[in-house]
């Protein structure tokens, strides 16, 4: 437009049928990339007045903008409905429900309108993905998929027996999210998902052998915390020739919920004589194919495994599927099949024996 006698803002927006605003800052952003000035015209000049004027700069801009054609396509986009707004997620997934996931609420109910979406957060969008080469100009029209896309998220609660308030966190793509703590909390925070804090129930006691063996919590908790003042303290070690591995002694102690993971991989991959398994449900996030190969393993080997499963008398919460992927195992190394057992109780915090 300024290379064709239209030089002031003005008359650029009433040309291009824009906000007077939009031009004036694009305006301000071309003076800043030294694309445009503001000069007199020449003596011999008496056709344009004073205005704007490109630069040299500013006519090599022109001519590479003039050799770009826009055009129309079709950008795949993830909208996040619990911020209402479009996300940067690469890889969301579906099945929450069969993998037993809560379902976070989301802002709204019903479709994306064309307005939730603008062409600059798109814009912005390509760029946080490394797409430097494209902007888009407009939003012609939005069309949403018919199923919804799942993306597996952590909440982190934190809570004990003296408050009855729970702090919640949610944790996104391995980095906490505070955008989506707020919205949650705005929803009802923990108490809209149906988590509450209840007492801790009483422990079992064990044989009197055993229970004269075990250590204390209270023990078991202050080693972890000096445990965990040293890693922190301490320098990272130089990596050394790997020692051969020692035989633990069999302990009987608490264990918490978050080291269940570790233990029973350490079960699956080095028990040489049993394996018992006590668990409220069977799930298939937990029957995985690692778990079946690695369970596989320690039978051929020799090694006796006893799972038993069940909390109430109408277990709906365990998964059939992942019941027969163990009860399919072949009949040469499936030395015990997996049982319902009445009530057995919720591995939260338990106590256990563990041994080479």
């Amino acid at each position: 437009m300024v290379d064709h006698n239209v030089t002031s803002a003005p008359g650029i927006a009433g040309v291009l049928g824009l906000p007077k605003s939009m031009v004036d800052q694009t305006v301000a952003t071309l003076f800043g990339s030294d694309d445009l000035k503001w000069a007199r015209p020449a003596p011999e000049d008496t056709v344009r007045a004073r205005g704007l004027r490109l630069t040299d700069k500013g006519r090599i801009t022109t001519q590479k903008a003039a050799a770009v054609a826009p055009v129309r396509v079709n950008q795949p986009l993830v909208y996040d409905q619990m911020l209402w707004k479009a996300a940067p997620y690469d890889h969301p997934r579906g099945q929450a429900e069969e993998d037993g996931m809560l379902t976070l609420p989301v802002a709204r109910s019903g479709p994306i309108d064309d307005g939730d979406v603008t062409a600059a957060e798109i814009t912005a969008l390509l760029r946080e993905n490394g797409t430097t080469n494209r902007e888009v100009l407009q939003v012609k029209t939005i069309t949403q998929a018919k199923a919804r896309r799942i993306l597996p998220v952590k909440l982190l609660l934190y809570a004990d027996e003296e408050r009855t308030d729970i702090e919640i966190g949610v944790v996104v793509d391995g980095e906490l999210s505070k955008a989506h703590e707020l919205a949650l909390i705005g929803h009802g925070g923990a108490k809209a998902l149906g988590i509450t804090v209840a007492p801790p129930p009483e422990r079992p006691l064990l044989e009197p052998n055993l229970e004269k063996a075990r250590v204390p919590l209270e023990e078991v908790t202050q080693h972890r915390a000096e445990q965990a003042a040293f890693q922190l303290g301490s320098q990272t070690p130089t990596p050394g020739p790997p020692s051969a591995p020692q035989p633990e002694a069999d302990e009987i102690r608490a264990i918490g919920v978050f080291e269940h993971p570790d233990i029973l991989d350490e079960a699956l991959t080095h028990a040489r004589r049993r394996i018992l398994i006590i668990s409220p449900w069977i799930k298939n996030a937990i029957i995985t194919t690692d778990f079946l190969g690695k369970l596989e393993r320690r039978l051929t080997r020799g090694v006796k495994v006893d799972i038993a499963y069940g909390y109430e008398d109408n277990d709906t919460k365990t998964d059939p599927a992942a019941v027969r992927k163990l009860t399919n195992l072949p009949p040469a190394t499936r030395t015990s099949s997996p049982s319902p057992a009445s009530r057995a109780p919720t591995p939260r915090c338990s106590s256990t024996t563990t041994s080479g």
